[in-house]
């Protein structure tokens, strides 16, 4: 009876404690969410109701499409970059190359570098006057003025694909390493 007892009473503390964590997941993240779910439907200026209006208004804004259409230029531009880079890369790694643990190691360079620093970083490589553009005026016949990569769509596809590359090559190192040769 007392072994019962002790895991139940265990059960009961571990619930306990996850009480505050549970509160203040659901006051900062879960219930923001649903209250800007809600107000969505709700017509402007009005404290009842229920419409359909602000999304048809978004959807027919020219700019509304366009900011939907390249969210998914983008999801899909960066996801199919980082699969192309990940798989020849985590198959050459598979055969355990020479310095195959410093690969691995930098790979894995995104994902501890905090996202500002990450970002000022690309900032100052990418650049008009970045170390990148710099190479380019200086050691490339026939280039004259500085590439613009950086605020261009080709550069947000850049910065993802640097932020999310390690996790799909990490997952794909992962799933080859369990096959059989």
């Amino acid at each position: 009876m007392t072994a019962l007892w002790r895991r139940h009473s265990v059960h009961g503390i571990t619930l306990l404690l996850l009480v505050p964590a549970l509160l203040g997941f659901f006051g900062l993240f879960f219930y923001p969410m649903l209250l800007t779910v809600v107000l969505s439907f709700r017509p402007e200026g009005q404290e009842a109701g229920w419409t359909l209006q602000n999304y048809t208004r978004f959807l027919s804004d020219p700019d509304g499409r366009w900011v939907i259409l390249l969210t998914f230029i983008l999801a899909l531009a960066s996801t199919a970059l980082s699969v192309l880079l990940s798989v020849p890369l985590a198959l050459t790694l598979r055969e355990k190359v020479r310095a195959h643990r410093l690969y691995r190691l930098m790979i894995l360079v995104p994902l501890v570098i905090p996202g500002l620093i990450g970002a000022l970083g690309l900032l100052l490589f990418w650049g008009s006057r970045g170390w990148f553009n710099l190479f380019l005026l200086q050691f490339v016949p026939g280039v004259t003025t500085p590439l613009r990569i950086n605020y261009t769509i080709q550069g947000l596809i850049f910065c993802y694909v640097w932020l999310y590359f390690p996790y799909t090559c990490v997952t794909t190192m992962s799933a080859l390493e369990s096959l059989d040769p």
